[in-house]
């Protein structure tokens, strides 16, 4: 994808979006065209309760990470990325090979950056998921950075 057809995509979901939600659903999918990954999701972490809830989700598959899900904030691979600012790992099981709830999904590469809403602490997550090894190159780092 040419970076003008992703500048004109970008436009086009903040110009055209009706709520956080629809704005939300667009960059999820803008994400996965750039980044090829079979699931991407936005969260929120619930820093009283310790959990982290999947909002909003964009699948190429059936497979990947379920809208809605809520899971304990200690077995995530998003608190460990954020505790180590490594954002992006192609390869799970060598990175985090105590990551059991990642393993048993069988995630072979993550990314993931914190979303902040006027906070220093994170508000919640943009992540992406795949079986595959996924390799990005830094300007697809950078567009999602931007993200």
């Amino acid at each position: 994808m040419h970076i003008s057809d992703i500048l004109d995509q970008l436009i086009s979901a903040v110009s055209q979006s009706n709520g956080t939600e629809d704005l939300a659903r667009s960059l999820l999918k803008l994400m996965q065209e750039v980044t090829g990954f079979e699931s991407v999701y936005l969260t929120t972490i619930d820093w009283n309760l310790r959990l982290q809830r999947v909002l909003y989700v964009q699948k190429q598959h059936e497979w990947g990470i379920p809208e809605g899900l809520i899971v304990d904030w200690e077995d995530t691979l998003c608190k460990r990325a954020l505790e180590e600012g490594q954002s992006y790992t192609p390869n799970v099981a060598e990175r985090w090979p105590d990551a059991e709830l990642a393993l048993s999904l069988g995630i072979s590469t993550y990314f993931s950056l914190p979303v902040y809403s006027g906070t220093e602490q994170a508000h919640g997550t943009l992540c992406a998921v795949d079986r595959r090894s996924v390799c990005l190159d830094t300007e697809q780092l950078r567009l999602l950075e931007m993200l």
